[in-house]
This record gives structure tokens, C-alpha cells and sequence, in this order.
């Protein structure tokens, strides 16, 4: 298994997440968050949530605690962020990789991967948007 984001909204106290495993906006984050900097964005690590309501949540589900519980504890804690303010930093990152792509990784460029992935992101926080809920990134396994 590898690590990957996954796009997790929060609405009315409940929590839902996207079935899209984001693996190459994981792999190359820092990579883009020196992107971000670059063309003076918001990095793509501040919207990833990795406090100890992450590692509740990990951990509770290994122990076969009901996963809403869980969900409820890390709804309760923790950072979640306007969709408009991730719909900024995805389209200035998809933008500035249009007009001049990169590549991503030595032996082989993801650059395809990572565009997939900032479109994919997109959709998710455009529907976290229309739904008016809040979002968060989170790691995944």
C-alpha cells in the first residue's frame, strides 16, 4: 500500500470523503508547495490535516471502534477550510502548470499524474463548494 490524499468535506457535523485517492499530489507535495511559493499561492500542505484528530481517527479505526465515532471526535478537532480558498491554490497550480510544465520524478515524469490529480482535487473542491461544506486533505493508506 502507498500513501495518497483524499479529500475529506465536513457538513452539519458529518463527514464524508471522496473516493479519489490522490497519489501523486502526495508523492510531489513538496514539490508544489516550492511552486506555490513560487508563483505566491497558498502551499497545498497547509490544507492537509495531520493533527492528533488525524491520528484518533487512524488509530480508533485499527482498534474496530465504529468508524462514526471516530468521525464524529476528528469532525469536532481540527482545521477545515473554505473550498474557495483551495479552489485559489488549485487553479493558480493548474495555470502555472499549463503555461509551463515540469516535470515530476527522476526516472520517470508524472507531470500527467499531477495534472489528473490538481483536476480531480478540483472537482472535489468545487463540489465541497456547491454543497457548502468544508474540506480538509487528509492522508490515506
Amino acid at each position: 500500500m502507498s500513501t495518497v490524499l483524499c479529500v475529506h468535506y465536513l457538513k452539519d457535523g458529518s463527514i464524508t470523503s471522496e473516493e479519489q485517492e490522490l497519489w501523486a499530489m502526495y508523492h510531489f507535495s513538496d514539490r508544489l508547495d516550492r511552486l506555490c511559493a513560487k508563483i505566491g499561492t497558498r502551499p497545498i500542505s497547509e490544507f492537509c490535516e495531520t493533527t492528533e484528530a488525524e491520528a484518533d481517527v487512524a488509530i480508533r479505526t485499527e482498534e474496530t471502534v465504529g468508524t462514526l465515532d471516530s468521525y464524529l471526535r476528528a469532525a469536532s478537532r481540527g482545521q477545515w477550510f473554505p473550498p474557495e480558498e483551495g479552489l485559489v491554490t488549485i487553479d493558480r497550480l493548474l495555470d502555472a502548470l499549463r503555461k509551463s510544465p515540469m516535470r515530476f520524478g527522476l526516472l520517470k515524469d508524472h507531470y500527467v499524474e499531477i495534472m489528473v490529480d490538481l483536476v480531480a482535487c478540483r472537482q472535489s473542491l468545487d463540489k465541497a463548494r456547491q454543497q457548502k461544506a468544508k474540506f480538509r486533505l487528509c492522508l490515506a493508506e
